[in-house]
Protein backbone atom coordinates (compact mmCIF):
# COMPACT_ATOMS: atom_id res chain seq x y z
CA UNK A 1 0.00 0.00 0.00
CA UNK A 2 1.22 3.10 -1.27
CA UNK A 3 0.95 6.87 0.43
CA UNK A 4 1.16 10.44 -1.35
CA UNK A 5 -0.31 13.50 -0.74
CA UNK A 6 -3.98 12.75 -0.63
CA UNK A 7 -4.62 9.05 -1.61
CA UNK A 8 -3.67 5.96 -0.06
CA UNK A 9 -3.64 2.90 -3.53
CA UNK A 10 -1.91 -0.30 -3.64
CA UNK A 11 -0.71 -1.42 -6.90
CA UNK A 12 -2.33 -4.34 -8.66
CA UNK A 13 -0.55 -7.75 -10.20
CA UNK A 14 -2.06 -5.94 -13.80
CA UNK A 15 0.20 -3.13 -12.78
CA UNK A 16 -2.85 -0.89 -12.32
CA UNK A 17 -4.03 0.83 -9.08
CA UNK A 18 -6.95 0.62 -6.53
CA UNK A 19 -7.49 3.50 -4.37
CA UNK A 20 -7.63 2.79 -0.80
CA UNK A 21 -8.20 6.19 0.76
CA UNK A 22 -8.51 9.76 -0.01
CA UNK A 23 -7.16 11.85 2.44
CA UNK A 24 -8.27 15.20 0.97
CA UNK A 25 -11.14 17.94 1.80
CA UNK A 26 -11.94 18.96 -1.10
CA UNK A 27 -15.24 20.10 -1.70
CA UNK A 28 -15.31 19.35 -5.67
CA UNK A 29 -13.13 16.46 -6.94
CA UNK A 30 -12.10 15.07 -9.70
CA UNK A 31 -10.16 11.41 -9.29
CA UNK A 32 -7.14 11.51 -11.67
CA UNK A 33 -7.11 8.64 -14.15
CA UNK A 34 -3.75 7.67 -12.99
CA UNK A 35 -1.55 7.50 -10.04
CA UNK A 36 2.50 7.61 -10.87
CA UNK A 37 1.86 6.52 -14.13
CA UNK A 38 -0.64 3.64 -13.23
CA UNK A 39 -4.06 3.77 -14.28
CA UNK A 40 -6.95 3.73 -11.32
CA UNK A 41 -9.38 0.80 -12.42
CA UNK A 42 -10.66 0.17 -8.75
CA UNK A 43 -12.13 2.78 -5.90
CA UNK A 44 -11.53 -0.05 -3.03
CA UNK A 45 -13.85 -0.64 0.07
CA UNK A 46 -14.53 2.47 1.97
CA UNK A 47 -12.12 4.43 -0.12
CA UNK A 48 -13.84 7.66 0.34
CA UNK A 49 -16.45 6.78 3.24
CA UNK A 50 -17.62 9.77 5.49
CA UNK A 51 -15.78 12.57 3.79
CA UNK A 52 -18.20 14.61 4.63
CA UNK A 53 -16.52 17.61 2.63
CA UNK A 54 -17.90 15.74 -0.84
CA UNK A 55 -20.22 17.55 -2.79
CA UNK A 56 -19.43 16.49 -6.14
CA UNK A 57 -17.33 13.49 -7.30
CA UNK A 58 -16.08 12.62 -11.44
CA UNK A 59 -14.41 9.36 -11.68
CA UNK A 60 -12.33 8.81 -14.31
CA UNK A 61 -12.29 6.73 -17.78
CA UNK A 62 -10.90 3.50 -17.12
CA UNK A 63 -12.43 2.70 -13.80
CA UNK A 64 -13.96 -0.97 -13.42
CA UNK A 65 -15.05 -1.44 -10.20
CA UNK A 66 -16.37 0.09 -7.03
CA UNK A 67 -16.14 -1.62 -3.80
CA UNK A 68 -18.18 -1.95 -1.36
CA UNK A 69 -19.09 1.41 1.41
CA UNK A 70 -16.59 3.09 -1.27
CA UNK A 71 -18.83 6.54 -0.74
CA UNK A 72 -21.43 5.24 2.32
CA UNK A 73 -22.16 8.31 4.37
CA UNK A 74 -20.77 10.90 2.16
CA UNK A 75 -23.57 13.00 3.60
CA UNK A 76 -23.17 16.15 1.65
CA UNK A 77 -22.51 14.54 -1.86
CA UNK A 78 -25.01 15.67 -4.49
CA UNK A 79 -23.28 14.74 -8.01
CA UNK A 80 -21.34 12.10 -8.67
CA UNK A 81 -20.42 11.22 -12.87
CA UNK A 82 -19.63 7.44 -12.90
CA UNK A 83 -17.61 6.86 -16.71
CA UNK A 84 -18.15 4.13 -18.78
CA UNK A 85 -16.71 0.68 -18.50
CA UNK A 86 -17.91 0.26 -14.38
CA UNK A 87 -19.75 -3.21 -14.28
CA UNK A 88 -20.77 -3.40 -11.04
CA UNK A 89 -21.71 -1.34 -8.02
CA UNK A 90 -21.14 -2.96 -4.65
CA UNK A 91 -22.66 -3.36 -1.29
CA UNK A 92 -23.27 -0.23 0.28
CA UNK A 93 -21.89 2.49 -2.27
CA UNK A 94 -24.07 5.22 -1.60
CA UNK A 95 -25.32 3.88 1.70
CA UNK A 96 -27.26 7.48 3.77
CA UNK A 97 -25.74 9.73 0.75
CA UNK A 98 -28.30 11.76 1.54
CA UNK A 99 -27.90 14.75 -0.49
CA UNK A 100 -27.55 12.48 -3.84
CA UNK A 101 -30.41 13.50 -5.60
CA UNK A 102 -29.95 12.48 -9.27
CA UNK A 103 -27.59 9.60 -10.58
CA UNK A 104 -26.86 8.18 -14.11
CA UNK A 105 -25.49 4.38 -14.24
CA UNK A 106 -23.79 3.74 -17.46
CA UNK A 107 -24.73 1.02 -19.63
CA UNK A 108 -22.37 -1.86 -18.68
CA UNK A 109 -23.38 -2.34 -15.19
CA UNK A 110 -24.88 -5.26 -14.61
CA UNK A 111 -25.55 -5.40 -11.11
CA UNK A 112 -26.41 -3.20 -8.03
CA UNK A 113 -25.22 -4.49 -4.64
CA UNK A 114 -27.39 -4.70 -1.31
CA UNK A 115 -28.00 -1.35 0.23
CA UNK A 116 -26.11 0.33 -2.37
CA UNK A 117 -28.44 3.79 -2.16
CA UNK A 118 -30.03 2.94 0.96
CA UNK A 119 -31.52 6.43 3.08
CA UNK A 120 -30.34 8.45 -0.18
CA UNK A 121 -33.43 10.32 0.76
CA UNK A 122 -32.70 13.02 -1.75
CA UNK A 123 -32.49 10.84 -4.65
CA UNK A 124 -35.68 11.78 -7.03
CA UNK A 125 -34.07 10.45 -10.36
CA UNK A 126 -32.42 7.30 -11.56
CA UNK A 127 -31.70 6.23 -14.48
CA UNK A 128 -30.79 2.23 -14.81
CA UNK A 129 -28.55 0.84 -17.72
CA UNK A 130 -30.29 -1.77 -20.36
CA UNK A 131 -28.23 -4.72 -19.32
CA UNK A 132 -28.81 -4.62 -15.41
CA UNK A 133 -29.20 -8.09 -14.44
CA UNK A 134 -29.44 -7.93 -10.24
CA UNK A 135 -30.42 -5.52 -8.00
CA UNK A 136 -29.47 -6.44 -4.42
CA UNK A 137 -31.26 -6.32 -1.09
CA UNK A 138 -32.77 -3.17 0.67
CA UNK A 139 -30.44 -1.42 -2.68
CA UNK A 140 -33.27 1.37 -2.31
CA UNK A 141 -34.44 1.47 0.85
CA UNK A 142 -35.85 4.52 2.43
CA UNK A 143 -35.13 6.40 -0.88
CA UNK A 144 -38.25 8.50 0.23
CA UNK A 145 -38.06 10.91 -2.85
CA UNK A 146 -37.68 8.64 -5.38
CA UNK A 147 -41.31 8.93 -7.20
CA UNK A 148 -41.37 6.52 -10.45
CA UNK A 149 -38.61 4.41 -11.75
CA UNK A 150 -38.43 1.91 -14.52
CA UNK A 151 -36.91 -1.94 -14.40
CA UNK A 152 -34.79 -2.91 -17.63
CA UNK A 153 -35.90 -6.09 -19.27
CA UNK A 154 -33.22 -8.63 -18.30
CA UNK A 155 -34.27 -8.20 -14.26
CA UNK A 156 -35.91 -11.16 -13.56
CA UNK A 157 -35.76 -10.88 -9.92
CA UNK A 158 -36.67 -7.89 -7.16
CA UNK A 159 -34.89 -9.14 -4.00
CA UNK A 160 -35.67 -8.67 -0.25
CA UNK A 161 -36.77 -4.89 0.68
CA UNK A 162 -35.41 -3.54 -2.37
CA UNK A 163 -37.52 -0.44 -2.68
CA UNK A 164 -39.03 -0.13 1.15
CA UNK A 165 -40.44 2.67 2.59
CA UNK A 166 -39.85 4.27 -0.89
CA UNK A 167 -42.21 6.61 0.68
CA UNK A 168 -43.09 8.79 -2.61
CA UNK A 169 -42.79 5.80 -4.96
CA UNK A 170 -46.12 6.22 -6.57
CA UNK A 171 -45.15 4.46 -10.19
CA UNK A 172 -42.94 1.46 -11.22
CA UNK A 173 -42.93 -0.06 -14.40
CA UNK A 174 -41.80 -3.75 -14.09
CA UNK A 175 -39.90 -6.14 -16.99
CA UNK A 176 -42.12 -8.33 -18.47
CA UNK A 177 -39.48 -10.98 -17.65
CA UNK A 178 -39.67 -10.69 -13.79
CA UNK A 179 -39.69 -13.79 -11.77
CA UNK A 180 -39.65 -13.19 -8.64
CA UNK A 181 -40.75 -10.43 -5.99
CA UNK A 182 -38.57 -10.89 -2.84
CA UNK A 183 -39.60 -10.46 0.83
CA UNK A 184 -40.88 -7.21 1.70
CA UNK A 185 -39.76 -5.56 -1.34
CA UNK A 186 -42.47 -3.24 -2.12
CA UNK A 187 -43.40 -2.73 2.13
CA UNK A 188 -44.55 0.77 3.33
CA UNK A 189 -44.22 2.40 0.04
CA UNK A 190 -47.20 4.42 0.76
CA UNK A 191 -47.97 6.40 -2.36
CA UNK A 192 -47.82 2.94 -4.63
CA UNK A 193 -51.65 3.31 -5.93
CA UNK A 194 -51.28 0.67 -8.84
CA UNK A 195 -48.82 -1.99 -10.46
CA UNK A 196 -48.93 -4.25 -13.13
CA UNK A 197 -47.80 -7.78 -12.53
CA UNK A 198 -46.21 -9.31 -15.58
CA UNK A 199 -47.52 -12.43 -16.51
CA UNK A 200 -44.20 -14.87 -16.32
CA UNK A 201 -44.47 -13.80 -12.53
CA UNK A 202 -44.14 -16.60 -10.15
CA UNK A 203 -43.42 -15.51 -6.83
CA UNK A 204 -44.06 -13.19 -4.56
CA UNK A 205 -42.49 -13.17 -0.86
CA UNK A 206 -43.82 -12.53 2.43
CA UNK A 207 -45.19 -8.81 3.29
CA UNK A 208 -43.94 -7.65 -0.68
CA UNK A 209 -46.57 -4.98 -0.48
CA UNK A 210 -47.34 -4.72 3.58
CA UNK A 211 -48.49 -1.50 4.53
CA UNK A 212 -49.27 0.43 0.82
CA UNK A 213 -51.87 2.31 2.16
CA UNK A 214 -52.86 3.41 -1.47
CA UNK A 215 -52.70 0.44 -3.61
CA UNK A 216 -56.30 -0.28 -4.06
CA UNK A 217 -56.30 -3.45 -6.81
CA UNK A 218 -53.95 -6.04 -8.02
CA UNK A 219 -54.29 -8.20 -10.15
CA UNK A 220 -52.49 -11.84 -9.60
CA UNK A 221 -51.46 -13.28 -12.82
CA UNK A 222 -51.89 -17.25 -13.24
CA UNK A 223 -48.01 -17.44 -13.37
CA UNK A 224 -48.14 -17.34 -9.82
CA UNK A 225 -47.03 -20.42 -8.16
CA UNK A 226 -45.81 -19.92 -4.42
CA UNK A 227 -46.95 -16.79 -2.37
CA UNK A 228 -45.36 -15.44 1.08
CA UNK A 229 -46.63 -14.65 4.19
CA UNK A 230 -49.30 -12.28 3.36
CA UNK A 231 -47.64 -10.15 0.88
CA UNK A 232 -50.94 -7.49 1.48
CA UNK A 233 -50.69 -6.95 5.71
CA UNK A 234 -52.70 -3.81 6.99
CA UNK A 235 -54.11 -2.92 3.21
CA UNK A 236 -57.56 -3.26 2.34
CA UNK A 237 -57.44 -4.12 -1.25
CA UNK A 238 -59.50 -5.99 -3.54
CA UNK A 239 -57.57 -8.94 -5.35
CA UNK A 240 -58.47 -9.90 -8.65
CA UNK A 241 -57.59 -13.61 -9.93
CA UNK A 242 -58.56 -15.93 -12.74
CA UNK A 243 -61.60 -18.69 -11.81
CA UNK A 244 -58.93 -20.75 -13.54
CA UNK A 245 -55.92 -19.82 -11.14
CA UNK A 246 -54.33 -23.27 -10.87
CA UNK A 247 -53.00 -22.14 -7.52
CA UNK A 248 -54.67 -19.28 -5.68
CA UNK A 249 -58.38 -18.58 -5.46
CA UNK A 250 -60.41 -15.69 -3.50
CA UNK A 251 -63.79 -16.61 -1.51
CA UNK A 252 -65.69 -13.43 -0.52
CA UNK A 253 -62.43 -11.16 -0.87
CA UNK A 254 -60.15 -13.14 0.98
CA UNK A 255 -57.12 -14.81 -0.68
CA UNK A 256 -56.34 -18.31 0.15
CA UNK A 257 -53.54 -20.65 -1.60
CA UNK A 258 -54.83 -24.33 -2.72
CA UNK A 259 -52.33 -26.23 -2.69
CA UNK A 260 -52.13 -26.56 1.42
CA UNK A 261 -55.46 -25.06 2.08
CA UNK A 262 -53.80 -21.92 3.76
CA UNK A 263 -55.67 -18.84 4.63
CA UNK A 264 -53.16 -16.12 3.20
CA UNK A 265 -54.86 -12.52 3.51
CA UNK A 266 -57.87 -11.24 5.01
CA UNK A 267 -59.10 -7.32 4.60
CA UNK A 268 -59.39 -5.05 7.04
CA UNK A 269 -63.27 -4.95 6.65
CA UNK A 270 -65.39 -7.33 7.85
CA UNK A 271 -66.23 -7.21 11.44
CA UNK A 272 -67.60 -11.30 11.76
CA UNK A 273 -65.78 -14.17 9.45
CA UNK A 274 -66.73 -17.39 9.35
CA UNK A 275 -63.79 -20.03 7.85
CA UNK A 276 -64.66 -21.69 5.32
CA UNK A 277 -64.76 -25.69 5.76
CA UNK A 278 -62.22 -27.59 4.06
CA UNK A 279 -59.43 -24.58 4.96
CA UNK A 280 -56.36 -26.14 7.07
CA UNK A 281 -54.11 -24.03 8.32
CA UNK A 282 -54.58 -19.82 9.10
CA UNK A 283 -51.73 -18.05 7.60
CA UNK A 284 -48.79 -16.45 8.92
CA UNK A 285 -49.85 -12.82 10.01
CA UNK A 286 -53.56 -13.78 7.63
CA UNK A 287 -55.44 -11.47 10.11
CA UNK A 288 -52.78 -9.15 11.57
CA UNK A 289 -54.18 -5.76 12.40
CA UNK A 290 -57.43 -6.18 11.65
CA UNK A 291 -58.91 -3.81 13.95
CA UNK A 292 -62.17 -4.42 13.12
CA UNK A 293 -62.74 -8.25 13.39
CA UNK A 294 -64.55 -9.00 16.40
CA UNK A 295 -65.85 -12.56 16.04
CA UNK A 296 -63.95 -15.64 14.22
CA UNK A 297 -65.36 -19.26 13.78
CA UNK A 298 -63.11 -22.29 12.99
CA UNK A 299 -64.44 -24.98 10.83
CA UNK A 300 -63.39 -28.66 12.04
CA UNK A 301 -60.38 -29.67 9.91
CA UNK A 302 -58.38 -26.86 10.18
CA UNK A 303 -55.21 -27.98 11.48
CA UNK A 304 -52.83 -24.80 12.08
CA UNK A 305 -53.16 -21.41 13.15
CA UNK A 306 -49.43 -19.91 12.44
CA UNK A 307 -47.30 -17.38 13.79
CA UNK A 308 -49.17 -13.90 14.71
CA UNK A 309 -52.10 -15.21 13.07
CA UNK A 310 -54.65 -12.65 14.62
CA UNK A 311 -51.65 -10.62 16.29
CA UNK A 312 -52.92 -7.02 16.95
CA UNK A 313 -57.18 -7.64 16.11
CA UNK A 314 -57.55 -5.20 18.89
CA UNK A 315 -61.77 -5.45 18.61
CA UNK A 316 -61.67 -9.44 18.57
CA UNK A 317 -63.87 -11.23 21.49
CA UNK A 318 -64.48 -14.03 20.18
CA UNK A 319 -63.03 -17.23 18.66
CA UNK A 320 -64.74 -20.45 18.24
CA UNK A 321 -61.90 -23.21 17.69
CA UNK A 322 -62.83 -26.89 16.33
CA UNK A 323 -61.46 -30.10 17.14
CA UNK A 324 -58.82 -31.38 14.83
CA UNK A 325 -56.92 -27.67 15.10
CA UNK A 326 -53.52 -29.62 16.20
CA UNK A 327 -50.81 -26.14 16.54
CA UNK A 328 -51.40 -22.95 17.46
CA UNK A 329 -47.97 -21.24 16.70
CA UNK A 330 -45.91 -17.83 18.31
CA UNK A 331 -47.48 -14.86 19.67
CA UNK A 332 -50.71 -15.90 17.44
CA UNK A 333 -53.16 -13.81 19.45
CA UNK A 334 -50.78 -11.44 21.25
CA UNK A 335 -52.38 -7.90 21.82
CA UNK A 336 -56.11 -8.85 21.23
CA UNK A 337 -57.00 -7.08 23.75
CA UNK A 338 -60.72 -7.65 24.02
CA UNK A 339 -60.36 -11.34 23.66
CA UNK A 340 -61.78 -12.37 27.37
CA UNK A 341 -61.80 -16.01 26.84
CA UNK A 342 -61.13 -18.83 24.87
CA UNK A 343 -61.30 -22.45 24.84
CA UNK A 344 -58.40 -24.37 23.52
CA UNK A 345 -59.88 -28.23 21.68
CA UNK A 346 -58.19 -31.17 23.10
CA UNK A 347 -56.45 -31.79 19.65
CA UNK A 348 -53.75 -29.20 20.38
CA UNK A 349 -50.84 -30.66 20.70
CA UNK A 350 -48.56 -27.73 19.96
CA UNK A 351 -48.81 -24.29 21.62
CA UNK A 352 -45.68 -22.34 20.45
CA UNK A 353 -44.33 -19.00 22.17
CA UNK A 354 -47.00 -17.28 24.38
CA UNK A 355 -49.70 -16.99 22.49
CA UNK A 356 -51.57 -14.74 24.26
CA UNK A 357 -48.77 -11.98 25.20
CA UNK A 358 -50.01 -8.74 26.88
CA UNK A 359 -53.22 -10.18 26.66
CA UNK A 360 -55.45 -10.83 30.02
CA UNK A 361 -57.96 -13.55 28.96
CA UNK A 362 -59.77 -16.38 31.03
CA UNK A 363 -58.39 -19.99 28.83
CA UNK A 364 -60.09 -23.05 28.93
CA UNK A 365 -58.99 -26.72 28.74
CA UNK A 366 -60.48 -30.15 29.44
CA UNK A 367 -58.65 -31.31 32.69
CA UNK A 368 -58.69 -34.22 30.53
CA UNK A 369 -56.36 -32.88 27.70
CA UNK A 370 -53.18 -34.62 26.82
CA UNK A 371 -50.93 -31.83 26.24
CA UNK A 372 -52.18 -29.09 27.72
CA UNK A 373 -53.31 -28.22 31.12
CA UNK A 374 -54.66 -24.43 32.89
CA UNK A 375 -53.96 -24.25 36.82
CA UNK A 376 -55.02 -20.81 38.46
CA UNK A 377 -55.33 -19.57 35.11
CA UNK A 378 -52.13 -20.33 34.06
CA UNK A 379 -51.25 -22.40 30.59
CA UNK A 380 -48.54 -25.42 30.41
CA UNK A 381 -47.69 -27.43 28.19
CA UNK A 382 -47.82 -30.91 29.85
CA UNK A 383 -44.98 -32.67 27.74
CA UNK A 384 -41.98 -30.11 28.27
CA UNK A 385 -43.48 -29.07 31.57
CA UNK A 386 -43.33 -25.25 30.19
CA UNK A 387 -45.11 -22.38 31.91
CA UNK A 388 -46.39 -20.97 28.93
CA UNK A 389 -48.27 -17.97 29.41
CA UNK A 390 -49.77 -16.11 33.04
CA UNK A 391 -52.58 -13.70 32.49
CA UNK A 392 -51.85 -9.81 32.75
CA UNK A 393 -53.90 -9.37 36.59
CA UNK A 394 -51.81 -11.73 38.64
CA UNK A 395 -50.02 -10.14 41.68
CA UNK A 396 -48.40 -13.20 43.46
CA UNK A 397 -47.90 -16.31 41.83
CA UNK A 398 -46.18 -19.19 43.42
CA UNK A 399 -44.99 -21.64 40.11
CA UNK A 400 -46.01 -25.47 40.79
CA UNK A 401 -43.32 -28.08 41.67
CA UNK A 402 -42.70 -30.16 38.73
CA UNK A 403 -42.16 -27.18 36.27
CA UNK A 404 -39.02 -27.31 34.53
CA UNK A 405 -39.55 -24.37 31.85
CA UNK A 406 -40.47 -20.91 32.16
CA UNK A 407 -41.26 -20.12 28.71
CA UNK A 408 -40.66 -17.46 26.12
CA UNK A 409 -42.69 -14.14 27.27
CA UNK A 410 -44.12 -16.12 29.56
CA UNK A 411 -44.73 -13.20 32.33
CA UNK A 412 -44.55 -10.51 29.73
CA UNK A 413 -45.77 -7.16 30.73
CA UNK A 414 -47.64 -8.75 34.22
CA UNK A 415 -47.41 -5.36 35.26
CA UNK A 416 -49.16 -6.08 38.47
CA UNK A 417 -46.63 -8.78 39.55
CA UNK A 418 -45.04 -8.04 42.32
CA UNK A 419 -43.78 -11.58 44.05
CA UNK A 420 -42.97 -14.72 42.04
CA UNK A 421 -41.78 -18.25 43.71
CA UNK A 422 -39.97 -20.44 41.35
CA UNK A 423 -39.69 -24.30 42.07
CA UNK A 424 -36.04 -25.92 42.53
CA UNK A 425 -36.59 -27.97 39.27
CA UNK A 426 -36.44 -25.04 37.17
CA UNK A 427 -33.66 -25.70 34.51
CA UNK A 428 -34.59 -22.89 32.07
CA UNK A 429 -35.93 -19.35 31.41
CA UNK A 430 -37.12 -17.91 28.03
CA UNK A 431 -36.16 -14.91 26.19
CA UNK A 432 -38.21 -12.05 27.50
CA UNK A 433 -39.76 -14.55 30.40
CA UNK A 434 -40.38 -11.31 32.64
CA UNK A 435 -39.55 -8.41 30.70
CA UNK A 436 -42.14 -5.13 31.65
CA UNK A 437 -42.93 -6.54 34.81
CA UNK A 438 -42.36 -3.55 36.46
CA UNK A 439 -43.68 -4.17 39.50
CA UNK A 440 -41.63 -7.36 40.35
CA UNK A 441 -38.76 -6.47 43.05
CA UNK A 442 -37.60 -9.60 44.46
CA UNK A 443 -36.36 -13.31 42.54
CA UNK A 444 -35.09 -15.78 43.92
CA UNK A 445 -33.50 -18.30 40.55
CA UNK A 446 -32.53 -21.83 41.43
CA UNK A 447 -29.18 -23.26 41.52
CA UNK A 448 -29.91 -25.40 38.73
CA UNK A 449 -30.97 -23.12 36.09
CA UNK A 450 -28.65 -24.23 32.85
CA UNK A 451 -30.28 -21.40 30.68
CA UNK A 452 -31.42 -17.57 30.46
CA UNK A 453 -32.51 -15.73 27.55
CA UNK A 454 -32.14 -12.61 26.02
CA UNK A 455 -34.13 -9.64 27.81
CA UNK A 456 -35.42 -12.43 30.11
CA UNK A 457 -35.51 -9.54 33.05
CA UNK A 458 -35.52 -6.53 30.63
CA UNK A 459 -37.72 -3.51 31.77
CA UNK A 460 -37.59 -4.95 35.28
CA UNK A 461 -36.81 -1.59 37.17
CA UNK A 462 -37.27 -2.77 40.75
CA UNK A 463 -35.93 -6.15 40.30
CA UNK A 464 -33.65 -7.73 42.60
CA UNK A 465 -32.75 -10.95 41.47
CA UNK A 466 -31.08 -13.62 44.46
CA UNK A 467 -28.65 -16.35 42.96
CA UNK A 468 -26.26 -18.74 44.32
CA UNK A 469 -22.95 -17.97 44.20
CA UNK A 470 -20.79 -19.88 40.87
CA UNK A 471 -23.90 -20.51 39.95
CA UNK A 472 -25.38 -20.24 35.98
CA UNK A 473 -27.53 -17.70 37.42
CA UNK A 474 -25.26 -15.39 38.81
CA UNK A 475 -22.97 -15.13 35.67
CA UNK A 476 -25.76 -14.20 33.90
CA UNK A 477 -26.87 -11.46 36.23
CA UNK A 478 -23.32 -10.33 35.89
CA UNK A 479 -23.26 -10.53 32.14
CA UNK A 480 -25.77 -8.50 32.03
CA UNK A 481 -25.84 -5.73 34.40
CA UNK A 482 -28.78 -6.68 36.43
CA UNK A 483 -29.24 -6.05 40.38
CA UNK A 484 -28.77 -9.29 42.43
CA UNK A 485 -27.48 -10.57 46.03
CA UNK A 486 -26.96 -14.23 47.26
CA UNK A 487 -28.80 -15.74 49.90
CA UNK A 488 -26.42 -15.79 52.17
CA UNK A 489 -24.80 -12.18 51.73
CA UNK A 490 -25.36 -11.26 55.51
CA UNK A 491 -23.67 -13.93 56.67
CA UNK A 492 -20.49 -12.13 57.97
CA UNK A 493 -22.70 -10.35 60.52
CA UNK A 494 -22.86 -13.51 62.28
CA UNK A 495 -19.14 -14.84 62.42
Amino acid sequence: MIQDYKYTYTVLKDGTVEINEWWGEDAELEVPGKLYGCTVTRIGEDAFSSCNSLRSITLPKGLLSIGDDAFSCCVNLSSILLPEGITSIGDRVFFICKGLSSITLPEGITSIGESAFQSCHSLSNIKLPQGLTSIGDSAFFLCDSLSSISLPEGLTSIEDGTFASCNNLSSISLPEGLKSIGNSAFSNCESLSSISLPERLTSIGDNAFSYCSNLRKVTLPDSIEIMGYNPFLGDIITISISPDHPYLAMIDGVLFSKSDKRLIYFPNTKKEYVVPKGVRIIGYQAFYDCNKLSSVMVPEGLTSIENHAFTSCISLSSITLSEGLTSIGDLAFSLCKNLSSITLPDSVESVGINPFREVNTTISVSPHHPYLAVVDSVLFSKPDKRLIYCPLKKEDYVVPEGIQIIGDYAFFACRELSSIMLPEGITSIGDGAFENCDNLSSITLPEGIQFIGSYAFHGCSNLTITVTRGSYAASYCKKNGLSYTYPDANDWLNS
